[in-house]
């Protein structure tokens, strides 16, 4: 199973539709279940992008099967840019204080309308694709390079270093489920 941009973003105009036309008794959040939640898991290291706690920077840990280490794909326009929200937490992954530095740390933080929480997914150089925060236009990625537990994730330009690339898939050691533009899980 396979997910592009652009069924995404096809599926989020099926999901606006629905949403535009349903009795205001059923004015639930959109049913983002039929996008399942997804394991971020990082090329470089081969670890999980977990949550830690209520503005904790987010960091990346053996994978799990707990909620924390699942993330969805909330679109947030017709134009590709989603929201990435927590599965236990309903947050959604964020620069902190909306930074647009090289090194600002990513946490998590309420789902509302700050370009800081809108991300796009682009190609990348070789396997993965890379996570580019809409605010900044910098790349999610793992503080140094590192390939340890509680490493945390940053904010770093896109230059295609394999810490920068991102496989997200629907079991913690599955294929990738999300490609961009035709490009390699």
């Amino acid at each position: 199973m396979i997910f592009s941009r652009r069924i995404l973003t096809v599926a989020a105009a099926g999901v606006l539709t629905c949403a535009a036309t349903a009795t205001p008794a059923a004015a639930a959040p959109w049913p983002f279940s039929l996008i399942p939640s997804l394991y971020g898991v990082n090329v470089h290291s081969g670890k999980c992008l977990v949550a830690a706690g209520d503005g904790d920077p987010v960091a990346q840990r053996r994978c799990d099967p707990e909620p924390a280490y699942r993330w969805r794909f909330v679109p947030v326009t017709l134009l590709g840019l989603f929201h990435l929200e927590n599965e236990q937490s309903g947050r959604c992954l964020t620069i902190a204080a909306g930074g647009r530095d090289d090194g600002d740390p990513v946490v998590q933080a309420p789902c509302d309308g700050r370009l800081s929480r809108s991300w796009r997914l682009r190609d990348a150089p070789g396997a993965g694709i890379y996570v580019e925060n809409v605010n900044s236009g910098k790349c999610l990625t793992i503080a140094a390079g590192s390939v340890g537990e509680d490493a945390r994730a940053v904010q770093y330009r896109c230059d295609g270093a394999v810490s920068r690339r991102w496989s997200f898939r629907a079991t913690p050691n599955g294929p990738g489920v999300v490609r961009v533009n035709g490009g390699r899980p």
